[in-house]
């Protein structure tokens, strides 16, 4: 894929490196975002490669073969994974010539920030589903912990991946954040962000591509040239 940098904030000169493109900022406008005036519909958190599956059940069915996959193991001893058990699980798969920045999907305060050391495989489909690691479990990755008004708590991962072992943000603990602000970043590789909502939220619908397969999402509509919205909704008590 070519890099439009129509979008890139600055032109090709201001770059003094390789990873300084990489971590390259956007236009202000280039992701308007959908359902602005709407807290209670959740965004797309990054130009990636999305999958959503409506409980973490589905995504090992459809998507994630490795061995030992579990919520725990992918938010860590330190989070009460209780709430997350059997919630809904959005995958953002990050390519090295996709814009390395992640954005909030949501509104909402951050609790707190978690780090778990771990490897560097790639996160491409074939390592994915393959039976002799997870990527997702024993990669480095930050768990950040979102306090929020319609969707309970949400935990965002950020997982590093070939060559990705600087994850970096832009916010700090205790900041409220608006859906779509930038949260931080990936250094030079691919990536990937994960975001696992409270059993209590659903998404009321996802098209039957994105269930099953890795569909890109340049986190905007080609159309509209607004950001995808993830239609999430509460689950009845």
């Amino acid at each position: 894929d070519q890099i439009n940098m129509a979008e890139v904030k600055y032109p090709s000169e201001y770059f003094k490196t390789f990873n300084e493109f990489f971590i390259r900022e956007l236009k202000p406008g280039a992701r308007p975002l959908a359902c602005i005036e709407r807290d209670d519909i959740a965004i797309c958190a990054a130009d990636s490669r999305l999958m959503a599956f409506k409980s973490i059940d589905d995504s090992l069915r459809f998507w994630i073969k490795g061995r030992k996959f579990s919520i725990q193991g992918l938010l860590g001893t330190d989070v009460d994974c209780d709430a997350f058990i059997d919630g809904t699980l959005v995958i953002f798969r990050l390519a090295p010539q996709d814009y390395h920045r992640f954005h909030f999907p949501v509104s909402g305060i951050i609790e707190r920030f978690i780090d778990i050391p771990g490897c560097l495989y790639t996160v491409n489909p074939i390592a994915v589903n393959s039976k002799y690691c997870n990527v997702f479990t024993e990669n480095k990755r930050v768990v950040s912990m979102i306090s929020t008004k319609d969707f309970g708590k949400v935990a965002f991962v950020a997982i590093g991946a070939t060559m990705v072992g600087s994850i970096s943000f832009s916010k700090k603990e205790g900041d409220y954040a608006y859906k779509g602000d930038e949260f931080g970043y990936f250094s030079f590789g691919g990536s990937t962000v994960i975001c696992v909502f409270e059993k209590i939220v659903t998404r009321k619908t996802i098209a039957p591509q994105v269930e099953s397969s890795d569909t890109i999402d340049n986190f905007k509509d080609e159309a509209s040239h607004r950001s995808v919205a993830l239609d999430v909704d509460r689950r009845a008590a």
